[in-house]
């Protein structure tokens, strides 16, 4: 089973721990997914996506951004 929002495609993200030493240690933070039942169908939603259903329902639908909601900005260089 697939941690990913089906909406907004989010995933898990990794980093590092850091002791006092410096020492990393690898982790993974989750997304927060929930189970609700949009349109019929029973899909993996994440709680941000949900707070955004109800405040306007017609703004997020499933499967309708092909790509991910957060893109990252890059500097453009000259």
């Amino acid at each position: 089973m697939s941690q990913i929002c089906e909406v907004c495609e989010r995933g898990a993200l990794t980093g590092n721990l850091r002791s006092k030493s410096m020492i990393a240690c690898k982790t993974r933070r989750k997304v927060n997914l929930q189970t609700r039942h949009l349109d019929g169908s029973r899909i993996k939603i994440c709680t941000r996506c949900i707070k955004n259903l109800e405040k306007d329902p017609t703004r997020v639908h499933p499967k309708s951004h092909p790509t991910r909601l957060t893109k990252r900005r890059t500097k453009k260089t000259a």
